[in-house]
């Protein structure tokens, strides 16, 4: 399991089996002291609980080195998958990341 240097909510939904489940998205940044369960560099997953008992689903929580979102999400934009307000979205949180680095 990773280290999550941040937990953010995402969503509750009822599952197909009719539990109720509960996702996040945990980061794990190891340039703030988060270890991902990739070798080097940082991660991102989808952590999903079942509410009921509290436990990680591991089945519906899926984990992805960033390099591998940023390829992603050049690709999703390369082919127009995002809406207009995602795309801003992004370039907001982006261009602000940028003003951040040194």
């Amino acid at each position: 399991m990773i280290v999550s240097t941040r937990r953010i909510p995402l969503y509750d939904y009822t599952a197909g089996s009719g539990k109720e489940k509960r996702a996040f998205i945990d980061i794990a940044n190891e340039n703030k002291g988060g270890e991902s369960t990739w070798e080097d560099g940082s991660s991102i997953r989808k952590t999903v609980i079942d509410v009921e008992s509290g436990k990680f689903d591991l089945p519906s929580s899926h984990e992805l080195p960033t390099s591998d979102i940023s390829q992603m999400v050049q690709e999703g934009a390369n082919d127009d998958v995002f809406t207009r307000d995602e795309c801003i979205a992004m370039i907001d949180a982006l261009t602000a990341s940028m003003q951040r680095i040194p």
